[in-house]
């Protein structure tokens, strides 16, 4: 993805319109630089995110509805995404030893293993953010977040 800002309009209604545009833009951007370093593992994005999730609370027991509260994309196919995951042997199911009407996910060790890997090159990710100072990418960091709590006002 080309990523100047060429497909954006050259006129706006508003700066909040081109403001609007930018951060869809971007998002977009970022998302498909993000799928193509997945891709280099087999997984997608929303497959790393459980990935990372389950391995954050390992020891602690986590369903399926837990996982996807913890998810930045809250979705409805989160019992897929584990299921692909699960056929790619790097998650299981078990019953829950706390509460047996439960079912707990849990890493396998072919998932731990996937998991290092993509870590130790993770700062890759960071790369399309390089072109702002220290300074910039807080300051950006801390408008989207300032956006974010306003929708939810």
């Amino acid at each position: 993805m080309n990523h100047d800002n060429e497909y954006l309009p050259k006129v706006y209604r508003s700066v909040y319109h081109r403001a609007r545009l930018n951060v869809l833009f971007s998002a977009s951007w970022m998302g498909e630089f993000i799928r193509r370093f997945m891709e280099k593992y087999d997984i997608t994005g929303q497959q790393y995110n459980i990935l990372r999730i389950i391995h954050r609370n390992q020891g602690n027991h986590l369903s399926v509805l837990q996982l996807r509260e913890q998810m930045f994309e809250k979705m409805s196919d989160t019992s897929r995404l584990v299921d692909r995951l699960i056929a790619k042997g790097l998650v299981g199911k078990r019953k829950s030893t706390v509460d047996r009407r439960l079912v707990e996910i849990y890493l396998t060790t072919q998932g731990e293993d996937l998991l290092t890997k993509i870590l130790a090159g993770i700062e890759v990710l960071d790369l399309p953010l390089k072109g702002l100072t220290e300074e910039e990418a807080e300051i950006l960091s801390n408008l989207l977040v300032k956006m974010r709590r306003h929708e939810s006002n």
